[in-house]
């Protein structure tokens, strides 16, 4: 699998004018490429959940009312199961009518809460989750790419990191910004067309961080 210092690697072999002590630490531009980073793989997920789904079993806790707190940072809760019994997630607004069947929850920011009727989880039960997560962070230049990132979008990547670097560059040619701007334009085209996320317009990098 693809490294984050692979990446960096590549982002900073973009232009001879990249000084890797004078213009950024690596430190500073692996945050800026972790960032983009999730933000594609979000996009890449909402476009194909069923790519991206990720199953999870957590046990309800002894709360009042009984409740689970779900993962950090997940993109979207797709389905819930009691025991192999589909759960309905129920509108907080609705939580208190009588026409939803159990087994039932409602949603509360991170939290998952039974209503607490008869057949509604209860403590010490465990539910099995289908989630799209979050990629897990490019904490060092060591961490490997999540598995599910195509090999294919790397490009986009290492181009972020080449105009993150021109853009702190005051004495960067506008010609060399241009190509690496037209560069990326043409890669998230094809970012956009194959996972089927529609044609979006880009804009030329600004400084990030």
């Amino acid at each position: 699998m693809t490294t984050a210092l692979e990446i960096l690697n590549a982002g900073f072999s973009r232009s001879t004018a990249n000084d890797r002590i004078s213009l950024a630490t690596d430190a500073e531009v692996l945050a800026h490429v972790n960032r983009r980073f999730q933000g594609y793989f979000a996009l890449l997920a909402a476009a194909a959940p069923e790519a991206y789904l990720s199953r999870q079993s957590l046990a309800l806790g002894a709360t009042s009312p009984v409740s689970l707190t779900l993962p950090t940072d997940i993109i979207r809760l797709e389905h819930v199961e009691l025991a192999g019994v589909p759960v309905g997630i129920v509108p907080v607004g609705q939580k208190g009518r009588g026409w939803h069947k159990a087994p039932s929850l409602y949603r509360a920011g991170r939290e998952l809460v039974s209503l607490g009727r008869a057949g509604d989880p209860t403590a010490g039960q465990t539910l099995t989750l289908w989630i799209l997560d979050a990629p897990a962070t490019l904490a060092t230049t060591g961490t490997a790419l999540d598995a599910r990132w195509p090999v294919r979008h790397n490009s986009i990547l290492e181009l972020d990191v080449a105009l993150y670097l021109a853009s702190k560059d005051e004495g960067r040619s506008d010609g060399e910004v241009q190509r690496l701007t037209q560069e990326r334009a043409v890669d998230l085209q094809m970012f956009y067309t194959l996972n089927n996320i529609g044609t979006k317009t880009d804009t030329p990098a600004q400084k990030d961080g």
